[in-house]
């Protein structure tokens, strides 16, 4: 979807929908809830822990139970590694796959990827699994149309490298700038604590809003892929400056996240801003766009938003959580901490 335009880009969104609407993400709940709960089990404390790769632990299994309905066990590091190789490749400095270039690596992961799954497909089109990787070999739009293997591969690569690796920065992100504002984390868990851990509903989580709040104002403040590619389809003028038809332009969105000229305080973490009584970001639909924005808005927003409320939930209600240092970030090609974001997790 991120590469597609125009009639193509309608027609495969529309069909996609159905993988991403309410009714599927009612499935996707008690999936997500399960392995986040396995997960936090293996967590230690009252010692010190890498956040980063416990949280891409989390977030792969997730995508391996919730998006492809298997369990990868022995085959989670070779998707991992294929994964970071693809990913890497998204922002490469040498634009064609000359051997040994990151491009180069990329495209060879991706087959990697594709034959790994490709035997998988008659069978998913059968299945009447509620996971993503099912929906997707399933889907059609309202002609009956369905989509090719091809298609459904890609696709199916599109939203694992989106689940896997920026879901992991995003919910990095929010989990740093709790440890440096425990009040909010204590606000969290308050609210946390009103809904029974054994009844965990998509309409519950809807009730999580300040949870949201907060998850909104760290990729504000860090958005997870900071720079997107956009093309010019006519000649158009921005400020003084003319932009000629079929020219790539670059869109900041941390630059416009932490402007003055949108946003009050833009530096200052003030989750409230996102509140109904203040939405900050409405007054414009570009004010807030990690998840880009326009008719290629990211389809699964929905989707890491309720998973990072699930994930969020029974973390603070369970533990509090310490960074034991402060944590630098690498911006490109997506935001990830130098040093793994060190914490410490005690039990409430």
């Amino acid at each position: 979807l991120p590469t597609m335009d125009f009639s193509e880009h309608r027609h495969h969104r529309r069909i996609m929908q159905s993988v991403f609407k309410k009714q599927a993400l009612v499935g996707y709940v008690p999936l997500i809830d399960q392995v986040v709960i396995e997960n936090l089990r293996a967590w230690p404390t009252n010692q010190a822990m890498l956040a980063y790769p416990a949280i891409k632990a989390l977030t792969l299994d997730i995508a391996a139970k919730a998006f492809l309905g298997l369990e990868l066990k022995h085959d989670t590091h070779f998707i991992n590694q294929n994964f970071i190789k693809l990913n890497n490749g998204l922002a490469a400095i040498i634009p064609w796959p000359l051997p040994g270039t990151a491009l180069h690596r990329a495209l060879k992961a991706r087959s990697h990827i594709f034959n790994y799954f490709s035997p998988l497909i008659p069978q998913k089109r059968k299945s009447q699994g509620h996971d993503i990787f099912s929906r997707l070999c399933q889907a059609q739009d309202e002609n009956g149309a369905d989509f090719s293997d091809q298609a459904i591969l890609f696709h199916l690569s599109n939203v694992l490298a989106a689940a896997h690796d920026t879901s992991t920065t995003s919910l990095t992100i929010t989990l740093d700038l709790l440890c440096q504002h425990p009040e909010w984390q204590q606000r969290l868990r308050e609210q946390c604590l009103r809904i029974d851990p054994r009844d965990i509903t998509f309409d519950n989580l809807e009730s999580l809003e300040e949870i949201e709040w907060v998850f909104r104002e760290a990729l504000r403040l860090l958005p997870p892929a900071p720079q997107l590619f956009r093309r010019a389809i006519k000649e158009c003028q921005f400020a003084n400056h003319i932009i000629p038809a079929n020219t790539q332009v670059m869109v900041d969105c941390g630059y416009i996240h932490r402007s003055e000229h949108y946003w009050n305080e833009p530096t200052k973490f003030d989750p409230e801003r996102f509140s109904p009584t203040r939405n900050e970001h409405k007054a414009h639909p570009y004010k807030w766009f990690p998840f880009g924005g326009g008719s290629h808005t990211c389809i699964g927003l929905r989707f890491a938003i309720m998973t990072a409320k699930i994930a969020l939930y029974h973390l603070l209600r369970e533990y509090s959580v310490f960074a034991t240092e402060h944590t630098r970030y690498r911006i490109l090609p997506i935001t990830k901490p130098r040093n793994g974001l060190p914490v410490i997790l005690t039990r409430n």
